[in-house]
């Protein structure tokens, strides 16, 4: 196996984080570490002690020491330093996280990059958009994002913000999202919004996403119709990227649809029936991929694979905005 790399992905609601190395088939964990945020909207200082934290554990059950460092984020970072410009589902607006993550691990190989830009790179080297000329991945979990490989490499845009499909703006609609915005995709499909929602709603009565799933399966007409009208949006977003993007591949994946799996298909079905019947026909739609992993391979991937262009190596410095 090739050397030992220490993987985080920083999600909405979870961190987690491994030691990796790279077996035949891809990586392979050797420790894992989940922790739930301290608090909704954790600071930096947080942040950082729980990233110190999970390495010190991580590390001694791995029996290594200073491994070199990839953190997938779930916001718009910039490559050169790492700055976030806003990470929705933490609350972070304009934070030197790439310096702050210098300044805790000032020996080490660093490096910060999207989630979704992340999980696409561990599609596109060992999972399903590998070979493909254009692949993308749609994630729907706490938030919203996408990506889309070239030759399965994952194009970061000029400003590194290519995907951010959640937040694409729904005409007509106005409910508050989490970027500071109105009528985005992810007000309104996203984990956290979908729960917001149900207890606004209360579709058929229910309380939870859980409660509005097994009424829906149920033959709820109330409960069915609001799943219908979830999947309708995603469905519209989905459609636009598949319009621009032209993609061989699209894997839709996120704890969304994992854990509402009766949506996936939906989504699908909807999804088909408003792009051009060339794209539909021609599309191999993979539900989940690499799922959970994807995240954590693809933050160490330039290791191991020596393409660097879409990872932010960190050094130190930060450049305002």
């Amino acid at each position: 196996m090739r050397p030992l790399a220490l993987a985080f992905d920083l999600g909405g609601t979870w961190a987690r984080g491994a030691v990796l190395a790279l077996g035949p088939a891809g990586p392979v964990s050797i420790a894992e570490h989940r922790e739930r945020w301290p608090s909704p909207n954790p600071s930096l200082a947080e942040a950082s002690a729980l990233l110190v934290a999970m390495t010190t554990a991580l590390e001694e059950r791995a029996d290594a020491c200073a491994l070199p460092i990839g953190v997938a984020l779930a916001g718009q970072v910039r490559p050169q330093d790492g700055w976030v410009h806003v990470a929705p589902n933490l609350g972070w607006r304009s934070i030197a996280w790439g310096a702050a993550l210098r300044s805790t691990f000032p020996d080490r190989p660093l490096h910060v990059i999207n989630d979704l830009r992340a999980a696409a790179w561990a599609e596109g080297t060992w999972g399903a958009l590998a070979g493909a000329s254009v692949g993308a991945i749609v994630s729907i979990g706490t938030g919203v994002g996408a990506a889309t490989t070239i030759d399965g490499d994952p194009l970061a845009g000029a400003r590194a913000l290519a995907g951010e499909l959640g937040h694409l703006r729904l005409h007509g609609l106005s409910r508050r999202c989490g970027c500071g915005s109105s009528g985005c995709v992810e007000a309104y499909v996203g984990g956290r919004a979908l729960g917001e929602r149900v207890r606004e709603e209360a579709p058929a009565g229910a309380t939870t996403v859980d409660e509005v799933a097994r009424l829906a399966e149920a033959g709820d007409a109330a409960a069915a119709a609001w799943r219908a009208d979830v999947a309708l949006r995603v469905a519209e977003a989905v459609a636009a990227l598949l319009i621009v993007v032209d993609p061989e591949v699209l894997i839709t994946t996120g704890g969304v649809l994992r854990r509402w799996r009766a949506l996936g298909p939906i989504v699908e079905a909807e999804t088909r029936q408003r792009v051009p019947v060339p794209i539909a026909a021609g599309l191999r739609w993979v539900h989940d991929g690499l799922g959970d992993d994807a995240g954590l391979w693809g933050s160490v991937a330039p290791w191991w694979t020596g393409r660097h262009s879409a990872a932010s190596w960190i050094d130190g410095s930060v450049d305002d905005p």
